[in-house]
């Protein structure tokens, strides 16, 4: 679940993909066997008999030569539960330790408080003026000078 008002900037999409530890994740949906540099077991995204799947944890990345998929954490992540990109951020944030930056949402009106729509209207009004004033120029002018 994403929060309604995360903000992702190139500062915290950097921070989190620094801080993710993709062994971690994958090693949460099979069993990994550390091969030289690298980790390697079944892959968690098809059934297979034969392991094909390879994670990196120095280059952050993970393929599976069975499946053709393949990516960084964020992507196994999302392969592996389903979340958006957003959801999937939010979520790697909290489990990396990653703080979530956010703004402010748009405030409500209290019980009885009427919305402001002043801005709204004027903002409609002023589009509505500028449509009705550009269709009257394109209009055709009807034949004999009406």
């Amino acid at each position: 679940m994403a929060l309604s008002h995360l903000q992702i900037t190139p500062d915290f999409l950097r921070a989190v993909r620094d801080a993710i530890d993709i062994v971690a994740i994958a090693s949460d949906h099979t069993r990994l066997r550390k091969a030289g540099r690298r980790w390697s077991g079944l892959c968690p995204l098809h059934r297979e008999k034969t392991p094909s799947f390879s994670v990196d944890p120095e280059q952050g990345l993970f393929y599976c030569f069975g499946c053709g998929a393949g990516g960084d954490g964020i992507r196994l992540h999302m392969a592996l539960t389903g979340d958006d990109f957003p959801a999937a951020i939010e979520a790697l944030a909290r489990r990396f330790g990653v703080p979530i930056p956010t703004t402010p949402g748009p405030r409500r009106p209290r019980s009885g408080e009427e919305p402001d729509l002043e801005p709204v209207l004027t903002a409609a009004a002023e589009y509505f003026r500028h449509d009705w004033s550009a269709r009257r120029r394109r209009a055709p002018t009807s034949p004999g000078g009406g």
